[in-house]
């Protein structure tokens, strides 16, 4: 469950905000990495065998398979304390107190960058049983998106032409808060970034074969072990590139200490956070998941 800091009966429904709250992808929102070959090969390869396949609807089944794995974490793509703000950024843009989510990533892959962006809209639609769909994560930019000027700048100069390349109305800085494992130009141009830690761990291309084997299996002998191969190597060069990655699930005492840190930054921004109340229910959290790690049992 969310961790209760945000204030029952303070968020005005239909209370129109010009509020964005905007998201760096890799190390940040989670490792999303091991998607690579699944988003780029595999259709390439499921095309070689059924020309006729509806990619589009390939993209929503692994969107669909992977919610599932995340929510029973059987595999950890996305940081839980992510996991925990999305269900509240649901709550805040359908009662109308942001205007919507934005990715701005230095990462490459277009198709990552627009993956990520429907998997956590998917997600929230999945939590929240919302059969309408809204896209509340509005735009994702990649390092090569056509309207970046300077490359790999993340700075306020950058994300207003994103914002107005998509024809959306700029926000005044006040009104943006962003999340990022580094500290870029954007840091010192508005007064809500939000410096997290880098989030290291990494789900093994094995596990998502698993997830999604029923998509691969009909591939013939030959193309299957040609994807098993592409993957192995993937793997090698992420781990290769990234010496201190951890194949393994965030431990449940890190995991509480980085909702709470996200939220109450988001609960600061919003004008929502009692420091009182809030350290309380934080000092309570994360002590409670320390003793459970250390095998105490507790009430």
């Amino acid at each position: 469950m969310p961790i209760p800091i945000i204030l029952k009966g303070k968020l005005e429904t239909n209370c129109r905000m010009s509020r964005w709250i905007g998201f760096d992808m890799d190390e940040c929102m989670g490792s999303l990495m091991p998607l690579y070959p699944f988003l780029t090969e595999l259709p390439r390869l499921v095309l070689s065998v059924n020309p006729e396949f509806d990619i589009n609807q390939l993209y929503i089944t692994i969107q669909q398979r992977i919610i599932e794995s995340e929510i029973a974490e059987r595999t950890w793509l996305l940081r839980p304390a992510l996991r925990t703000l999305l269900d509240h950024i649901y709550l805040l843009y359908t009662t109308k107190n942001i205007d919507g989510v934005f990715v701005f990533s230095n990462n490459s892959s277009p198709e990552i960058v627009s993956f990520t962006c429907f998997l956590c809209d998917g997600y929230m639609w999945h939590r929240n049983k919302d059969n309408t769909k809204p896209q509340i994560f509005k735009f994702g930019a990649y390092l090569h998106s056509p309207f970046r000027q300077n490359y790999g700048e993340k700075s306020l100069r950058e994300i207003n032409n994103a914002f107005k390349y998509t024809g959306l109305e700029i926000p005044d800085p006040k009104n943006i808060i962003f999340f990022d494992d580094q500290i870029h130009i954007l840091s010192y141009e508005i007064p809500n970034y939000v410096h997290v830690k880098p989030y290291l761990h990494y789900t093994n291309h094995g596990r998502i074969i698993t997830e999604l084997k029923s998509l691969i299996e009909f591939l013939t002998p030959s193309i299957y072990r040609e994807f098993t191969l592409i993957c192995a190597s993937a793997y090698l060069r992420d781990t290769m590139a990234r010496t201190s990655y951890k194949i393994e699930k965030q431990n449940m005492t890190e995991a509480e200490d980085d909702k709470v840190k996200w939220i109450t930054a988001l609960n600061t921004w919003l004008g929502l956070y009692n420091p009182k109340i809030g350290y309380d229910i934080a000092a309570a959290r994360t002590k409670k998941a320390r003793q459970v790690s250390r095998g105490i049992h507790t009430r």
